[in-house]
């Protein structure tokens, strides 16, 4: 762990890393809160926000994989970053015009989220350009940690800044940290060998790569599980955060404060499952911690179902966020070893696609599930429907040897 810190160039992905995390808790934090307070939403309406933030990955993840895969990162990091802010400062312009248009609302939504489908795909095929492979879990674990940081501190000060700063003028933090996520980038120096453009670079050999992705990662015996397991994993995350906000806010009356505290004291299991996968993973193989991750995600939505009172949903979170970094540190580590760094952006945006790619359809389908019943029962509807993501580990005998 120590010999990962002299490297600089991870040194300034991780301060670059840690303000791109704290505008993703804006975004997490203070899009539902605008959608509920000042654009008066219901719970489809609000559950459409997890639709148009996830949309983008059915659409474009596998080419922008691809592209990737094709260019510098680093330039497309900086470029990513650019596009953020001014179409963050839109928004911001929106709000404070007091245009409440929920359709441009949710238009800027879609548009940043699409930029940071290009942005999360280099992000993960760049750490392995900076540290090399040998020191990849160290890397993903400072990483997991220095997000623990940020899920921790950030809902609890969103949520105390809410009884004195009004939504829209918060919404400013969230462009701010932007800006200074890419002073951070422009720090890295550049480690990557010059890509050659070829003729072979046109929409046919780019469907022809995409197709040869999707065959590496389905014919492989240890990344075909994962996927699978990840598709249902992740649909089950899309009814969830759809729903979650509502649920707090709505039906169990509670204010903005109160889930603010019940986010950022909850998060705190980031920092646990953070520190306490590197310590489990030299018992315990990565197929047996995953499925660790999925226990512990079920047993976090069953407690919101039970629990009414903001200890039992701090546990719930607690449970819930603990599962996250066990989970990613193992999946992310396992998929950046056995693949080619040059098929990493490729390879990465299947995993965009056929996972966060169908968060929206969770999204719907909690929507209409909260709509049908509510909210408090599609929680417990997506809790058992997640035990269902651990069926492709368990019968892979392989993936469950490695390690």
């Amino acid at each position: 762990m120590k010999k990962i810190w002299i490297n600089k160039n991870f040194a300034f992905l991780c301060v670059s890393a840690l303000f791109d995390g704290a505008a993703t808790q804006f975004s997490i934090f203070l899009f539902p809160l605008i959608a509920i307070y000042l654009y008066n939403t219901n719970v489809m309406q609000t559950s459409l926000i997890t639709f148009v933030t996830f949309i983008p990955n059915l659409f474009l993840a596998n080419h922008a994989g691809i592209f990737v895969d094709r260019h510098r990162k680093k330039k497309i990091l900086l470029i990513c970053n650019i596009i953020s802010m001014v179409l963050i400062f839109l928004l911001i312009l929106l709000i404070m015009l007091n245009v409440k248009n929920i359709i441009l609302f949710y238009l800027a939504i879609l548009l940043s989220n699409t930029v940071r489908v290009f942005y999360t795909l280099t992000y993960g095929a760049y750490i392995p350009v900076l540290v090399g492979k040998k020191d990849l879990k160290s890397a993903n674990v400072v990483l997991e940690i220095v997000n623990s940081f940020v899920q921790v501190i950030f809902p609890s000060l969103l949520g105390i800044l809410t009884k004195y700063i009004a939504l829209p003028l918060m919404t400013v933090g969230y462009g701010i940290s932007h800006v200074i996520s890419l002073i951070g980038q422009l720090f890295i120096k550049d480690k990557e060998e010059k890509i050659i453009k070829t003729d072979s670079d046109s929409e046919e050999s780019c469907i022809e790569e995409i197709r040869k992705s999707y065959i590496f990662v389905f014919s492989n015996e240890l990344l075909r599980p994962i996927i699978i397991c990840y598709i249902v994993l992740v649909f089950c995350i899309g009814i969830f955060t759809s729903v979650q906000s509502f649920y707090i806010l709505k039906e169990l009356g509670l204010d903005k404060s109160k889930l603010g505290l019940i986010m950022g004291i909850g998060n705190t299991g980031f920092f646990i499952g953070s520190f306490l996968t590197p310590i489990l993973s030299k018992k315990i193989k990565p197929a047996k911690l995953i499925l660790f991750s999925i226990s512990l995600y079920f047993g976090g939505y069953v407690c919101y179902f039970i629990f009414n009172s903001i200890t039992g949903l701090i546990i719930g979170q607690i449970l819930i966020s603990t599962a996250i970094p066990v989970y990613n540190i193992n999946v992310v580590t396992l998929h950046q070893s056995i693949t080619p760094i040059e098929r990493l952006g490729s390879t990465t945006s299947i995993f965009r696609v056929c996972g966060r790619g169908l968060v929206p359809v969770g999204a719907l389908v909690g929507g209409i599930l909260g709509g049908l019943f509510t909210s408090r029962y599609t929680v417990l509807i997506s809790a058992f429907i997640m035990l269902f993501s651990g069926i492709s580990i368990i019968c892979s005998k392989k993936l469950m040897k490695w390690g």
